[in-house]
């Protein structure tokens, strides 16, 4: 049968073999060493972030009604140099442009914890409507 199969069906065949088999690959590198790296370098993978409207009204909800404990609840940050933020604020806004965030988490340590930082002086387009929380993942583990 195999050697009856020529030309274009053969290519594509072949094309999708070897993306199947790469795509294999990927999900063993991030099931096999990533927890090996974690462990290695002392690294947690167990909390959230993620960008918030008002980080007191999502902070009184972790608190309040979830119970959360508070790692980290910050004043409105601003730059007193212009800076490169990794939260995509542009250099040039860094000096006036604030933001806060609040860390809370479920028990002690660093399982569970979220953070949440809120843009304060930014107008911009409300895409939140647009916005799913996204399916957790959870990769198998290495055992030594």
């Amino acid at each position: 049968m195999w050697r009856e199969i020529k030309g274009y069906p053969l290519a594509a065949f072949a094309v999708c073999l070897f993306a199947y088999a790469t795509a294999q690959m990927d999900l063993a590198l991030f099931g096999c060493a990533i927890p090996a790296i974690r462990e290695e370098f002392g690294l947690s993978l167990t909390g959230v972030t993620q960008m918030v409207r008002d980080r007191d009204t999502a902070y009184r909800f972790f608190t309040d009604t979830l119970g959360f404990a508070t790692f980290y609840n910050g004043k409105p940050y601003v730059a007193d140099e212009p800076e490169y933020m990794p939260l995509g604020i542009p250099k040039n806004l860094t000096t006036s442009v604030r933001c806060r965030a609040g860390i809370v988490y479920p028990v002690p340590g660093e399982f569970g914890r979220t953070e949440m930082i809120e843009i304060m002086d930014l107008d911009g387009r409300d895409h939140a409507d647009r916005c799913h929380a996204p399916i957790s993942v959870f990769l198998p583990s290495v055992s030594r």
